[in-house]
């Protein structure tokens, strides 16, 4: 049962803030179009705890400490740069050796740019589009073009057919979502799931999903909906749902995890290799907001 939006609370507790501006420690933002400013393509926690912003306005990555201290920057090199320039990366992910890969967002150039621990780029091109959504430290997994599951080696872009998402503790897990249902496989569990919204149960809830695990086991899942009370009135509704290994889990409503600044092109949602520990990312209008599980 999802809920309107409301607030984080416990167990949730804001990490740290990163507020936008022009200073070395201050995240970018780029013209958006009609008076909007988007704020940066999102940021990873690498193992080590530390996090790296893809700040496509300051044509970097930016580096933080767990919480928040600024420790420095990459610039993007110019020969990675749509005509030396333009920032076309996106979906930003760590390896479980610190390395953080950045997804083409070019479909005609489809490819990955890796950023190594010793702070070198690479660029690794991909036979097709992937929609990458998860990474078990060392392959990638998401979707083709033809919607299938697949594996992407990071480091020579080879594409192999999967039957299921891999993560830090699960083998294989898959989610399938439909108007007001998710499916939801892992081993020794087959969950069918009807989504309803809380003060709206008779209306179709249409749903988007994240999802990754920890090394507890748990699966996470972020999982967003659109309620349409009438023509043209959509009311949005929200859930955090940890579901362990027997299939239990609980709905948790959260904050707003969205905004006008928001470029939706990265994740909101990610556990730190080698934790347990939730966080969800917000792209906020005056800031980057970080949100962390305390269990």
């Amino acid at each position: 049962m999802l809920g309107e939006l409301s607030s984080f609370q416990a167990p949730w507790s804001e990490l740290f803030t990163l507020p936008y501006g022009d200073a070395p420690h201050q995240l970018g933002t780029s013209p958006g179009g009609e008076g909007l400013e988007w704020g940066p393509s999102y940021g990873t926690q690498v193992h080590d705890g530390t996090w790296w912003f893809l700040d496509t306005a300051h044509v970097r990555l930016a580096h933080y400490s767990e919480t928040g201290d600024y420790l420095g920057e990459v610039p993007i090199p110019e020969q990675y740069l749509a005509g030396g320039e333009y920032v076309q990366w996106a979906m930003p992910l760590a390896l479980g050796d610190g390395t953080v890969v950045l997804q083409s967002t070019s479909p005609d150039e489809p490819g990955m740019l890796l950023l190594t621990p010793e702070g070198g780029f690479s660029r690794v091109p991909l036979p097709g589009f992937v929609g990458v959504k998860v990474t078990d430290g060392t392959t990638l997994y998401g979707f083709d073009e033809e919607g299938s599951i697949v594996g992407v080696d990071p480091r020579t872009g080879t594409l192999t057919p999967r039957d299921a998402f891999a993560g830090q503790a699960i083998t294989g897990y898959k989610l399938t979502i439909g108007a007001g249902r998710i499916e939801l496989t892992r081993p020794g569990v087959d969950l069918n799931l009807p989504v309803m919204m809380a003060g709206r149960e008779s209306s179709t809830v249409y749903l988007s999903l994240e999802a990754t695990d920890g090394i507890d086991g748990v699966l996470n899942l972020l999982i967003s909906g659109i309620v349409e009370d009438s023509a043209g009135e959509m009311v949005d509704a929200v859930g955090f749902v940890r579901v362990d290994s027997n299939g239990r889990g609980i709905v948790e409503t959260v904050g707003p995890l969205s905004s006008p600044a928001d470029p939706a092109d990265g994740l909101r949602l990610g556990v730190r290799l080698g934790d347990h520990r939730p966080w969800l990312m917000v792209i906020d209008s005056d800031a980057v907001r970080v949100y962390r599980r305390s269990a």
